[in-house]
């Protein structure tokens, strides 16, 4: 397995979870995680 591909996926894989497990609640939230996440690379 190429590391490159592995670190990939997870990080894919964790993105999706953060977005599934956490909606917004409130209009002001919409959007935020979505820029938190782009943020951090």
């Amino acid at each position: 397995m190429i590391p490159s591909v592995i670190a990939s996926q997870v990080e894919r894989g964790i993105k999706d979870f953060l977005k599934t497990t956490f909606p917004p609640s409130a209009p002001f939230f919409k959007g935020i995680l979505d820029r938190l996440i782009r943020r951090t690379r």
